[in-house]
């Protein structure tokens, strides 16, 4: 997965097309986190650094929270098949069939050739069934393994707030480079080392006190030691600004271009390099089709340059964890 995609979670929904059109399925990256946490939790952690990614940037980008491209026909009534009015509304929550990395649809692709029925012909499809219940499926797979508490041992595996019995933990990443942890039950702390950092260069303090030494680790985790009820942790490190350009599309078709810039694991900017064409060719409609990958196109993607700043995140009230609903206990 990880070679025929991007470091920000972008994996195309079908691999080596015949075509220029090339787009990420949410049904893609549920199966991506699935196999990740696997990995990770199972003797390969350096498999959490891809998962925080994804967690951050495609993943989340991938799920419509603005649908004003959406226009809907109030006026033409529903069929007992088909739904016309207030779709925009109806829809915000729901997750990309096909995204670019710069938008909700990557391409207007009916797939004529090779997929549904005669109602559906000549008809594009930007969301589908399947990816919406994929969505809430990776999501949920990415925010239970972001930490875990286990056998007196609090693994913190990915930098992304997450509140458990034992403790709750708040990540003021892509802001700043800082992890807290406020512990309500004694137990052995570690937590993953960024990849974008090291051992070397970060801090920690407990109750508001530097820790002795330099922290110890082992792998890709801080190993902390045991602390008690009560104690407040803090881990500070530098959170770099870096630019990166990359290329997606088929072996042998047009490949699209753009450049990245990251803040620590948070893709906060996305730019188009020459990609502002309107239309690119399609094996399955078998002709030149619209496409999105430039800068104009439905669900504009990745407007997320005010993180850049360095601010004081406000803090939102967390879901608990309570480990009333995990895949291997459920019978």
């Amino acid at each position: 997965m990880k070679t025929t995609g991007a470091a920000f979670g972008f994996l195309p929904e079908a691999i080596g097309r015949k075509g220029d059109i090339i787009s990420c399925e949410t049904c893609a990256l549920m199966d991506f986190a699935g196999v990740g946490v696997t990995l990770a939790n199972h003797g390969h952690p350096e498999y959490w650094g891809d998962m925080e990614r994804l967690a951050r940037n495609q993943y989340v980008e991938s799920q419509v929270r603005d649908a004003s491209w959406l226009v809907s026909d109030s006026a033409r009534p529903d069929t007992y098949q088909f739904t016309y009015h207030d779709i925009g509304r109806r829809i915000l929550g729901a997750w990309a069939g096909w995204s670019s990395p710069t938008h909700i649809l990557a391409a207007r692709e009916t797939l004529n050739a090779h997929w549904g029925g005669p109602e559906l012909k000549n008809k594009v499809r930007a969301l589908q069934n399947c990816c919406g219940g994929s969505g809430l499926h990776g999501l949920f797979t990415l925010w239970k393994n972001a930490a875990r508490f286990e056998d007196g041992t609090l693994s913190v595996n990915m930098h992304i707030d997450k509140k458990l019995p034992q403790a709750e933990i708040r990540c003021d990443q892509p802001y700043r480079g800082l992890l807290k942890v406020a512990l309500n039950a004694d137990a052995v702390v570690r937590v993953r080392i960024p990849e974008f950092t090291n051992s070397a260069v970060i801090n920690v303090r407990v109750n508001d006190q530097a820790l002795p030494g330099a922290p110890k680790s082992f792998g890709n985790f801080l190993e902390l030691g045991q602390f008690h009820t009560g104690d407040r942790i803090e881990i500070s490190y530098p959170l770099p600004i870096r630019t990166e350009d990359i290329a997606i599309g088929n072996p042998g078709f047009r490949q699209w271009r753009y450049r990245v810039t990251w803040k620590g694991d948070t893709v906060v900017r996305m730019e188009t390099v020459d990609n502002d064409v309107e239309k690119a060719y399609s094996e399955f409609d078998k002709t030149n089709v619209g496409v999105y990958y430039g800068q104009s196109g439905p669900g504009r993607l990745y407007q997320r340059e005010q993180m850049l700043q360095d601010v004081e995140p406000s803090s939102t009230e967390l879901y608990q964890d309570t480990g009333a609903l995990d895949f291997w206990k459920i019978t």
